[in-house]
């Protein structure tokens, strides 16, 4: 399809304009979190937290759109980058450090690096291509809108179950027990999510 890579140029200009609203929240998450524990680590890990959660929102859009073009094993390896790099990176920059949210938040930065890596690679026949005009710039961010907008409401009802275990367990048992928690539920993910 000729008109694919500006499709592409035009996805990746638009999330990266999206990335303003999680910019915002993010810092109003981690100001909130320093404030509430009387701790400034919050705001150090903040600047990796939002690449981290950037390159993941990329990369969903980048397999979304490999999907849909029918790539299926670049589809594969990107998924496999986020997730190997997501689950192993965190635990061992942790191992090599000190069990830590810095830590942690570093092995998340790497991966991220790593994930924007593979998408630059997957997607550099994109770049070559022509801008989309003005005007099929607006109609596409009007179909995004009139398709997505259900989409935002089931992911955030998602992301709330996704986690709720999780505070289950903290308001139960406390932090590192949580902390644990996650961790075990992460790794028994790899399994079944690569097969």
């Amino acid at each position: 399809n000729e008109g694919a890579g500006s499709y592409v140029r035009f996805l990746a200009a638009a999330s990266l304009r999206l990335l303003v609203p999680l910019l915002i929240l993010l810092l109003a998450i981690s100001a909130g979190l320093a404030i509430a524990r009387r701790d400034t680590l919050w705001l150090w890990v903040f600047p990796l937290v939002l690449v981290s959660n950037a390159a993941l929102a990329l990369n969903l859009v980048g397999t979304g759109a490999l999907n849909a073009g029918q790539s299926f094993w670049r589809v594969f390896w990107l998924t496999q980058i986020g997730n190997v790099g997501r689950t192993f990176l965190p635990i061992l920059f942790a191992l090599l450090t000190t069990m830590s949210v810095t830590a942690l938040s570093v092995g998340f930065a790497v991966n991220a690096g790593f994930l924007l890596i593979g998408l630059a690679a997957f997607f550099t026949w994109a770049w070559r291509a022509p801008s989309p005009s003005e005007e099929k710039e607006r109609q596409w961010i009007q179909e995004l809108k009139d398709y997505g907008r259900p989409y935002a409401i089931l992911g955030a009802g998602a992301w709330l179950l996704q986690f709720a275990d999780r505070w289950v367990v903290e308001g139960f048992f406390g932090e590192e027990q949580a902390g644990q928690f996650a961790l075990a539920a992460s790794l028994g993910t790899i399994i079944p999510t690569m097969v």
